[in-house]
């Protein structure tokens, strides 16, 4: 399966025709998993808005807000767009 599971291979080539052409599809966008090592940037703000986030964000980076009155915030952009979720600790 390698790093990134879920990939369609593409059309019955031999692998490096396959690889020439280098467009893969996904099969199916909420199947894939990517096994490895995720790394997040981290943000510490006196804000819990979108003041110090990256400005030139691309679609799906993440960030992880810390912000100072304590909150932690995982923050992912989208279509120009941070939107953020307020993170708890688990039980």
């Amino acid at each position: 399966m390698g790093i990134i599971g879920g990939m369609n291979r593409g059309p019955k080539f031999p692998p490096r025709a396959r690889r020439a052409g280098a467009k893969l599809a996904l099969t199916d966008p909420d199947q894939v998993q990517i096994k490895g090592n995720i790394q997040i940037q981290v943000v510490t703000s006196e804000h819990t808005d979108t003041t110090d986030l990256p400005g030139s964000a691309y679609d799906g980076q993440m960030v992880f807000l810390y912000s100072s009155d304590g909150s932690r915030r995982l923050c992912v952009h989208y279509g120009g767009i941070w939107y953020e979720e307020v993170l708890s600790q688990m039980s």
